[in-house]
């Protein structure tokens, strides 16, 4: 039996938009945790209003 990422935490990287964000959708459409991280804090508060649901955490990180 597959239980897709119910009970799990991902984190996904480059999570504000493109691949990152339609990963985390998807991992969060399938009963997972998504902690959202990106470079760009705008487009990540953005990104966060849209994973459904809206448990998704959300972390900028700083450029090194």
């Amino acid at each position: 039996m597959n239980d897709g990422f119910a009970n799990r935490v991902a984190v996904v990287t480059g999570g504000a938009s493109g691949i990152g964000l339609a990963v985390a959708k998807q991992i969060a459409a399938e009963g997972g945790q998504v902690a959202l991280r990106d470079l760009d804090a705008g487009k990540l508060e953005t990104a966060r209003t849209t994973v459904e649901p809206p448990t998704a955490l959300r972390k900028p990180v700083s450029s090194v």
